[in-house]
């Protein structure tokens, strides 16, 4: 098993030229429901043994050319996805793919490819990524190409607002840490209800991440009465874990 940053970097190398990495998908449901609304893809590294890594094991030590090419897989997995089940798919992408002005076009390319409508394809940044590293020259070049937008990790760090400001979203998606405490801690309820309430006020989807529980699950719609209309959704374990992509 691979513990240091090179041995990290060679195993993606390989991984990434050799079909090494797969990727998992978590469906996101309307609260209640048990027919997905859409997907989130997950990226994985297989190993010889048949464990699956996730990404958060060796992201962080992936140059940038790599993740720009983890990020190129995932967008097409995402199409592959979207076009064979009709349901939209969203992909994760690094800072540096949201900086590289070639990737529009690459995407654009690959959309052409197929015959998948791009409104069925969403792209997900974190919070920090938004805050920190968005070209948006790249994301006005993708929001041309009719992609949906989705925040991911929001309350996670220090500066959720202004990630929002930043790029306009059409889909927010509030972090686990926050959403699985949420039936016992106040705090934490009332961070949610703010969202709930920002999210309804401006006509964004709002997914709540880690929804393991029906104790999470029943408090969450108990907030929600609040806002009529509110395009709210739940991903987490109660409602289905991750499998292989088809």
């Amino acid at each position: 098993m691979p513990n240091t940053t090179m041995q990290w970097r060679s195993r993606i190398d390989r991984a990434i030229s050799s079909g090494g990495l797969v990727f998992q998908r978590q469906c996101i449901f309307l609260p209640m429901s048990r027919s997905p609304s859409f997907y989130e893809l997950l990226v994985r590294l297989a190993e010889p043994s048949g464990e699956l890594i996730p990404a958060a094991r060796f992201i962080n030590d992936a140059v940038p050319e790599q993740l720009k090419a983890i990020d190129q897989l995932a967008a097409i997995g995402a199409i592959n996805q979207a076009q064979s089940t009709g349901i939209p798919h969203a992909f994760n992408l690094s800072g540096h793919t949201l900086n590289d002005l070639s990737f529009p076009t690459f995407l654009s390319e690959q959309i052409d490819k197929s015959s998948v409508n791009p409104r069925c394809l969403i792209l997900e940044c974190t919070e920090q990524v938004a805050l920190l590293m968005v070209s948006t020259q790249v994301l006005a070049a993708l929001r041309e190409l009719r992609i949906q937008v989705s925040l991911d990790d929001l309350g996670a760090g220090y500066a959720s607002i202004p990630a929002v400001l930043a790029i306009a979203p059409d889909i927010l998606k509030v972090d686990g840490s926050i959403v699985r405490l949420l039936a016992i801690d106040h705090w934490r309820e009332s961070i949610v209800y703010g969202i709930m309430a920002g999210a309804h006020h401006h006509g964004l989807k709002l997914v709540l991440e880690h929804i393991e529980s029906g104790l999470i699950e029943g408090r969450a719609i108990a907030l929600a009465e609040d806002f009529p209309g509110l395009n709210l959704y739940f991903q987490g374990w109660l409602y289905g874990k991750s499998e292989i992509c088809g």
